[in-house]
């Protein structure tokens, strides 16, 4: 308890935590998310079925409400007598009434947002409320430490009923923390003598004993295994309540030494959220794994302590000594980086899908096209297109606690653009046609035809002989004519 209210120099800095060997992603955080001041020492958050939250605030003997959104809703927030302390707080799962452990006042007390003076049930001088559970039909119980019971509030008929102590457990068992099952069986962590115990109507019996250390915190998964905070002893271990006591130790997961595991909480795929505040850390056991991984850290000496998961997959956890709210989201999405523009058959393509969400990542598709590959780890996706059209194919990111919903990749795929194509050589044609003249001695006259000529392999045609005779024709006929007239001068 003094642990708890322990207030400590705020440092405004916050780290995240990557693991290697897969793409990166971007983490969704916000730290502070809301932040609700100086003193004010929030110990526990719950959330409602609409991403509503409440606070307690230990110092400023408050439970503060805020939107999913982290806006204050003053009018929906609730003032508890002074010197109450709340150190825990709880939403019934029939409604949205609100119920808070005030541990310094011995009592709970349960308001309807928006009201504006609490029900108060007063438990006795001696009974100091340390934490809270209820049951899926709305029943309250307290386990209490100062007391070694465990105390219940529940309706009957149109009236609430408290029953001080409901059940009492071995003296020294120190109950601080306390979880329902789905059948309302009540489960307690005992840190007064390292035990987890089962309360039903019929009786109060021993489930487990830890081996060292001091269980402080208590959660259920969907399975019905229990997991428990064992601050002493930097562990979280699993209990399979089903077994015998002795027997039923599952696994022990082992944290940083020094990380005084605080609070933890369970989400719907059963990932295991834990705070610790000797670490200042937020850590998860992966549904199915043996290990913790730190996912966020927070300044040194901010207290972190209490911590919840909403139905829209954003965990929460306090500072109290910082005095404020952290937010991570839980999801997993998946983005395009750029548009796949200018894609034509025979040429690759390439492109890349990112992600947002809780390293490490890694990207499949089962309706990839055969010419296309996926490189899992980045993202980048490339091949050559054989024929044009459309594409389209989906991406799933899986992070270290979800699955994102598939993401639909679409792009056009361009015909082979057009090319020139060499113009053939033409086709000559020569038809030449040659008449000579009979001489003076009476001779008959010749004629001579050619037949069509054809590009030869040197490129020359007939039509080129042609020419050359014609030429040689001319030159003969001048000399003849010269000595013609030659002839006629020597006889005149």
């Amino acid at each position: 308890m003094n642990l708890s209210r322990r207030v400590l120099a705020p440092v405004f800095c916050i780290a995240l935590v990557a693991i290697g060997g897969a793409a990166s992603a971007t983490p969704v955080t916000a730290d502070p998310f809301v932040t609700i001041g100086a003193g004010s020492s929030p110990q526990a958050v719950a959330v409602a079925f609409s991403g509503e939250f409440f606070v307690a605030n230990l110092g400023s003997d408050s439970i503060t409400a805020y939107t999913a959104g982290g806006v204050l809703e003053t009018g929906r927030s609730m003032s508890m007598p002074a010197g109450s302390n709340p150190i825990d707080v709880k939403v019934e799962h029939g409604t949205t009434a609100v119920w808070s452990a005030n541990v310094d006042t011995h009592s709970i007390a349960r308001f309807v947002p928006g009201a504006t003076v609490p029900t108060i049930f007063d438990l006795g001088a001696a009974i100091k409320p340390d934490a809270l559970a209820i049951t899926p039909t709305d029943v309250v119980y307290s386990a209490n430490s100062s007391s070694d019971t465990v105390s219940q509030v529940k309706l009957v008929g149109a009236t609430y009923q408290s029953t001080a102590v409901y059940a009492r457990l071995p003296a020294g068992s120190a109950p601080v923390g306390i979880v329902s099952d789905p059948d309302g069986v009540i489960y307690t962590a005992n840190s007064g003598n390292g035990t987890v115990s089962r309360i039903t109507p019929a009786k109060t019996e021993q489930v487990a004993q830890l081996p060292t250390g001091a269980p402080f915190a208590i959660a259920i998964d969907h399975r019905g295994k229990l997991w428990v905070a064992n601050s002493a002893a930097d562990t979280v271990v699993q209990i399979d309540p089903a077994k015998a006591s002795g027997s039923n130790i599952v696994s022990s997961v082992r944290l940083l030494p020094g990380s005084v595991p605080s609070r933890l909480t369970v989400d719907g795929a059963d990932n295991v959220y834990v705070t610790s505040r000797g670490a200042n850390s937020v850590s998860v056991i992966p549904a199915g794994a043996s290990t913790a991984v730190t996912i966020q850290t927070m300044p040194a000496g901010s207290g972190v302590f209490g911590i919840a998961v909403s139905p829209q997959n954003v965990l929460l956890t306090t500072s109290f000594a910082r005095g404020v709210v952290s937010s991570i989201d839980l999801a997993t999405a998946v983005t395009l980086q750029a548009p796949v523009t200018g894609a034509q058959v025979g040429s690759r393509v390439t492109g890349t899908v990112t992600a947002t969400g809780i390293d490490p990542i890694t990207f499949s598709s089962t309706t990839l096209p055969a010419w296309l590959t996926l490189d899992p780890k980045t993202g980048v996706f490339t091949g050559m297109p054989p024929t044009p059209g459309s594409v389209s194919f989906t991406v799933v990111a899986t992070s270290l606690v979800s699955k994102s919903e598939p993401f639909t990749v679409s792009f056009a795929v361009g015909g082979v653009a057009p090319t020139a194509s060499p113009t053939p050589p033409s086709t000559v044609t020569a038809i030449p046609t040659a008449t000579a003249t009979a001489g003076a001695g009476g001779q008959s006259a010749g004629t001579g035809a050619h037949s069509t000529g054809v590009l030869a392999s040197t490129g020359a045609s007939d039509g080129s002989r042609w020419g050359i005779a014609g030429a040689i024709a001319f030159i003969l006929g001048v000399v003849g004519a010269c000595a013609a007239r030659v002839h006629r001068r020597q006889h005149a």
